[in-house]
C-alpha cells in the first residue's frame, strides 16, 4: 500500500505498512500455521506408532532367528546401562552358573646354581695319574701343591648331570661318582673316585647343562603362569551375576555384594511343570543378536523391554514348549494358551512412556493409573519391596484408553522333535523324551533308542552268513542288514549292523571278516582265520591278510604294549596296584595307603632330616633309591640329628677374600660354620676378613654411538679404583677417552688411539657422526584400494628400490637423510598411483522395488581428487529386488465373535497383499481361545 506523507513543507513518496496492516498479516499467517502445524502433529504420532509396531516386529524376527541358529533365546541385556558400557546391549549369563575357585599361579622355579669362573691358571697338564670310565686325572704342578687334576669323559658328565637332578640318577653304577661345590679355598667343584678328592680342571660342559636346564625351568614356569592366567581369564566370564537373586529382585549397580549390572531382573512363572520358573527382565542384547541400535528404541527414543524364560536362554535346558510367561488382556483372559505359556515378550512402554527408559539409560517413574501399569517394571530395586514384581505376567489390553503399549511374544502351538546346537554346524539334539525310528512309519516298530528301517544297501542274499547270523541277540529282523542301536540298558547300547556299503550298494564290508571267531569252513575270515603259524595282518578284497609273523614278550610276566623305534616289541609290567600296607623310618611304624603303579609314598621323621619314600612296584611296596634318596638320607645320623647340638659344634673353613669382600681383594678370609640337618654347611656368624689383602682394579668402559650415528673407531677409557690403606676406594676414578687403540695386557692403559681432549672436546658423543643415505617407503593404499597396472615411477631414482609384489601397495614417499639432525626428513605420501571403490544405489525404476546390491565405480586419482577409471572392467551394476508386502492388523478391533467361524474367508494379517494396495485396509480376523477377533488390516511392507 502506498501513500503521499508531506514533509517540511514539501511531498514526498514514501512506501510502508501501518500497524494495524501488520497485525491483520500476522493473524492471517497464525490462521495457516495452526492447521499446519495440527496435520503435522498428526504425521509425526503416526510415524511415531509406525515405527514402534515396525522395531517390536524387527526384534520378534531377530529372536526367532537367533533360536535357530543357537538352539536358545539370548538372555537380556541390562536396560538401565548407560551406552558407553561395556555391559550395553550385550545378554548377561543366566544360566545360574558360578565359575569355581580361581587357579593359582605357580611356584617360581627352584633354579640350579651355577658354577663358579673357571681357574685362571689351568694349562700344563702332563702325564696320567688316574684314569676311569668317568674321568682321566693329570699331573698338574703349578698349583694345590701338584694334586692331580681331572677332567670328565661323556660318562661322567651325565653321571654329574644325575647327580644334579638333571636326569635320572643311576644308584647301580659301580663307580661312585659326585659333583659338589664345596665353597671351599678355591671354590672349584670337587670329585671322588673311588678314594681320594680331585679337582675338576674343565666343568663348561656342566655349566651348559645347567644353563639349558634353567632355560627349559624358566620356560615352563612362563607356560605355567600363562596357563593359570588364561584359566581365570575364562572363569571370570562364566559367572551368572543374577544368580543370588530371588523374584522381585533386580541388579541395581555395583556394589560389593553385587555385580556391576544395572536392570536385570528376576521373576516367577506361575507355571509349575518347568525346571526353573525363574524369567530374567531387561532389555534387547542387539550386539550379540547383529542388530543396529535403532531398531531396539521404540518411536519415543525408549529401549524395548525384553522378558524370557530362564530356561528357554540356555541351550542344556531348552524346549519349545517351556515358556513360563503369562500374557492376559483386559478380562484377565490368557492370551498364551495357559500351560503353553509365552517363551518371550517384547514390548514398547508407548508413547505415555510408563516405566520406560530412555535411550541413555535414564528410567521413567511408573504410573499406577495407566491401563499398561503391569507392564511397567522398577528395575532399579534390589530387594523385593513396594513396586516389585513377583509374577512373569504381562497385559496386552487392546481396548483400555490407557493402554497404548506395542507387544509381541512367542507361544509354541506344537513341539518339534529337534533342535540345532550350534549356529555353524548341522548337529542336532533329539527332544523327543523317547526312541527315534529312521525310516519307520508305524510307530510300534519303534522299539529301540534308534530303530533304522531295511535298506537294500544294507541287505544281505548271503546264506551262509543269513544263517551265522541268525543268533545274534535272537533278532530274525537283525538278519535283514537293519542298523540298530540297544534299547537303552547299558550292556545293549550299542551299535548293531552286519556290514557296510558304499552308496552304490556295492564294495561291502562284512564285520564278521574281522570280528568272526575261528571257522575250518571260512578260511581267512576274521582274527582267527588265518592258517597255523600265521596271523592276520591286515584286511584286503573283503578277507584277511595272514602272514607268519608274530610278536611276543619274552618276559611270561610281561605285556605286549605297542613297539620300539626298532620294530622290536614294547613289553611293559602289569599296572598292578598296591594294597595298604605299613612302612618304617627310625624305628616308627607308618601306614601306606592303597596306591597304583609307580605311586610314592614319602615318610618324614619328626626332626625333618630323615625320610624314606615307598613306591608301588607292580602290586609291592619297595624303597626308593632313586634321586634325591640314597641311603644315607635315613640312616641313625638322621634320625638322631639335633638341631641345638650342631649349631653349639661349629667348625671354620678357609673362603676366598673376592668372594667375601667383592674384586679387587686376594687372600683367604675364615668362615664358621655348622652341618645342617640335610648335610649340608651352614654359615655361623660373619667372616672374618683380617687377612684378606686389597688390590687397585682396572676395567675398560666403551661409549656406544647411539640411534643412526656411527664412529670411526671404539670409543673407550680406562677406569681404576687405588687402594687406600688396605681399602678400595669408593668410587672410580677416569682416564681421558680415547678413539680407537688396544687396551694393554694389564689393563691400565691404552696405546695407539686418539684422545678425544687432543681433538678439543671430552664429550664421548663428539666422536660419532651421522652416516645414513636416502631411501623410498612404500605403504598400502587406503580403503583397501589398490595400485594402478602401469603406476609412475615405474622405477625409483633411490636404488635397490623397485615396487612390491604386493598390489595393494601403491603409496610411496621419498625419504631423505637430515645429516645435521642424523634422521630422516618426514615427506608427504604419493598415492597418485591408488584406485578405491565407491558404491551407490541403483536405480530402482519404482517405489515397489528396493536396493539389493550397490553399484560400484573404481575411482583413480586427478589431481588432488577423485575421477572415474577410464578402465571400467572393475565395476559392477547394481541390482534391485521387489518388496513384499502382507495384511497387518491395527491396534482396535472391529468386531469379536465367540465359536468356529463359518461364514466368508477373510484376510489372515500373515496373507500377502500387493504394492497398489499399501496403506489400504481390509478386515482380517486372529483366533483366540474362546473364538476368534476381527480387525482392520493395513497392507505394509513385510521385510
Amino acid at each position: 500500500m502506498y501513500r503521499k506523507l508531506p514533509l517540511s513543507g514539501s511531498g514526498r513518496n514514501v512506501c510502508g505498512f501501518t500497524l494495524i496492516e501488520v497485525a491483520i498479516s500476522m493473524m492471517i499467517l497464525g490462521v495457516i500455521m495452526a492447521s499446519g502445524l495440527s496435520a503435522y502433529q498428526v504425521y509425526r504420532q503416526k510415524q511415531e506408532m509406525t515405527k514402534t509396531t515396525q522395531v517390536v516386529q524387527t526384534v520378534n524376527q531377530a529372536l526367532q532367528t537367533f533360536k535357530s541358529n543357537f538352539g536358545r533365546y539370548p538372555c537380556p541385556a541390562p536396560i538401565l546401562e548407560p551406552r558407553n558400557s561395556a555391559n550395553y546391549g550385550r545378554e548377561v549369563k543366566c544360566d545360574g552358573f558360578v565359575a569355581g575357585n580361581a587357579v593359582a599361579p605357580p611356584n617360581p622355579p627352584n633354579f640350579f646354581p651355577a658354577p663358579p669362573p673357571l681357574p685362571a691358571n689351568v694349562g700344563n697338564m702332563t702325564g696320567v695319574v688316574a684314569q676311569s670310565e668317568d674321568m682321566t686325572c693329570y699331573r698338574y704342578p703349578n698349583t694345590r701343591g701338584g694334586q692331580p687334576c681331572c677332567t670328565l669323559t661323556a660318562a661322567g658328565l651325565a653321571k654329574g648331570l644325575n647327580n644334579l637332578g638333571l636326569n635320572d640318577f643311576d644308584a647301580n653304577s659301580d663307580f661312585s661318582f659326585y659333583l659338589q661345590w664345596l665353597g671351599s679355598t678355591n671354590q672349584q667343584f670337587q670329585c671322588a673316585m673311588a678314594g681320594p678328592t680331585y679337582y675338576l680342571c674343565d666343568y663348561a660342559p656342566l655349566a651348559g647343562a645347567i644353563t639349558q636346564q634353567n632355560n627349559q625351568l624358566q620356560a615352563n614356569f612362563d607356560a605355567a603362569v600363562v596357563a593359570a592366567n588364561a584359566a581365570n581369564a575364562a572363569n571370570a566370564g562364566d559367572d551368572d551375576p543374577g544368580i543370588a537373586l530371588t523374584p522381585g529382585q533386580c541388579l541395581s549397580g555395583g556394589t560389593p555384594a553385587a555385580p556391576t549390572v544395572n536392570g536385570i531382573c528376576v521373576e516367577q512363572s506361575d507355571r509349575l511343570d518347568i525346571p526353573s520358573r525363574n524369567v530374567r527382565v531387561g532389555t534387547i542384547p542387539f550386539r550379540d543378536m547383529q542388530l543396529d541400535e535403532k531398531d531396539t528404541l521404540d518411536g519415543y527414543g525408549n529401549r524395548l523391554v525384553y522378558a524370557v524364560t530362564q530356561d528357554m536362554a540356555n541351550v542344556g535346558t531348552f524346549r519349545e514348549d517351556g515358556g513360563g510367561i503369562r500374557i492376559i488382556d483386559s478380562t484377565g483372559a490368557d492370551l498364551s494358551n495357559g500351560p503353553q505359556s509365552a517363551a518371550y515378550v517384547v514390548f514398547s512402554s508407548g508413547k505415555n512412556g510408563n516405566g520406560a527408559v530412555n535411550a541413555n539409560g535414564i528410567a521413567n517413574a511408573c504410573n499406577g493409573n495407566g491401563g499398561d501399569s503391569e507392564n511397567c517394571r522398577n528395575y532399579s530395586f534390589g530387594a523385593a519391596g513396594p513396586g516389585a514384581n513377583m509374577a512373569a505376567t504381562y497385559r496386552m489390553d487392546v481396548t483400555g484408553n490407557n493402554f497404548d503399549d506395542t507387544m509381541a511374544y512367542f507361544v509354541a502351538s506344537e513341539n518339534p522333535l529337534w533342535r540345532r546346537t550350534a549356529p555353524t554346524s548341522e548337529s542336532v539334539t533329539d527332544l523327543s523324551q523317547g526312541n527315534v525310528g529312521v525310516g519307520i512309519f508305524d510307530p510300534a516298530q519303534i522299539t529301540d533308542t534308534l530303530t533304522v528301517g531295511q535298506s537294500s544297501v544294507n541287505y544281505t542274499n548271503d546264506s551262509a552268513q543269513y544263517g551265522r547270523l541268525a543268533n545274534v541277540n535272537g533278532d530274525v529282523a537283525f538278519q535283514t542288514g537293519s542298523l540298530r542301536v540297544g534299547d537303552g540298558n547299558t550292556a545293549n547300547n550299542k551299535i548293531f549292523a552286519p556290514q557296510y556299503c558304499d552308496q552304490n550298494g556295492a564294495n561291502c564290508f562284512r564285520v564278521e571278516n574281522i570280528a568272526a571267531p575261528y571257522d575250518p569252513a571260512q578260511p581267512g575270515r576274521g582274527m582267527g582265520g588265518c592258517p597255523a603259524g600265521q596271523y592276520m595282518t591286515s584286511i584286503e578284497a573283503g578277507n584277511a591278510k595272514c602272514a607268519a609273523i608274530r610278536f611276543y614278550c619274552t618276559n611270561p610276566d610281561e605285556v605286549f604294549i605297542g613297539f620300539n623305534a626298532d620294530g622290536t616289541p614294547n613289553c611293559t609290567l602289569p599296572n598292578n596296584k598296591c594294597t595298604a600296607g605299613i612302612g618304617e623310618l627310625c624305628g616308627v611304624s607308618y601306614s601306606l595307603t592303597m596306591g597304583g603303579h609307580n605311586t610314592p609314598h614319602t615318610l618324614t621323621a619328626p626332626n625333618n632330616c630323615a625320610k624314606k619314600t615307598y613306591t608301588c612296584n607292580n602290586g609291592t611296596w619297595q624303597v626308593n633309591s632313586g634321586p634325591g634318596y640314597p641311603a644315607s638320607a635315613y640312616d641313625s645320623a638322621h634320625c638322631s640329628y639335633n638341631q641345638n647340638s650342631a649349631m653349639a659344634n661349629t667348625q671354620t673353613k678357609s673362603v676366598s677374600c673376592s668372594l667375601t669382600l667383592g674384586e679387587g681383594y686376594t687372600g683367604n678370609a675364615t668362615q664358621d660354620y655348622y652341618i645342617g640337618c640335610d648335610g649340608e654347611q651352614v654359615n655361623a656368624g660373619a667372616p672374618n676378613n683380617s687377612a684378606c689383602l686389597c688390590q687397585p682394579v682396572y676395567k675398560t668402559e666403551e661409549y656406544p654411538c647411539s640411534g643412526n650415528l656411527t664412529s670411526k673407531g671404539t670409543i673407550h677409557r680406562i677406569k681404576y679404583k687405588l687402594c687406600n690403606g688396605n681399602q678400595l676406594a669408593s668410587e672410580w676414578s677416569y682416564k681421558p677417552w680415547q678413539v680407537g687403540g688396544t687396551v694393554s695386557e694389564d689393563g691400565q692403559s691404552i696405546t695407539g688411539g686418539t684422545l678425544l681432549s687432543s681433538l678439543g672436546t671430552d664429550d664421548p658423543s663428539g666422536a660419532c657422526s651421522c652416516n645414513i643415505p636416502d631411501k623410498i617407503e612404500f605403504a598400502s593404499c587406503d580403503g583397501g584400494g589398490t595400485r594402478q597396472s602401469s603406476p609412475s615411477p615405474s622405477s625409483f631414482s633411490v636404488d635397490p628400490y623397485s615396487w612390491p609384489a604386493d598390489t595393494s601397495i601403491g603409496k610411496w614417499r621419498h625419504l631423505s637423510a637430515n645429516i645435521n639432525q642424523c634422521k630422516y626428513n618426514d615427506s608427504a605420501w604419493n598415492d597418485s598411483n591408488c584406485t578405491k571403490m565407491e558404491e551407490s544405489d541403483p536405480d530402482c525404476a519404482v517405489g515397489c522395488y528396493k536396493t539389493q546390491t550397490k553399484k560400484k565405480v573404481r575411482k583413480v586419482r586427478s589431481g588432488n581428487g577423485w575421477i572415474d577409471d577410464p578402465d571400467t572392467s572393475g565395476n559392477t551394476d547394481g541390482t534391485c529386488i521387489a518388496r513384499t508386502y502382507i495384511w497387518k492388523p491395527g491396534s482396535d478391533p472391529t468386531n469379536s465373535g465367540t465359536g468356529a467361524y463359518t461364514g466368508q474367508a477373510y484376510p489372515h494379517p500373515n496373507d500377502a497383499c500387493s504394492c497398489d494396495q499399501v496403506e489400504k485396509v481390509s478386515a482380517c480376523l486372529v483366533t483366540t481361545t474362546t473364538g476368534y477377533t476381527f480387525f482392520a488390516c493395513t497392507c505394509r511392507e513385510s521385510n
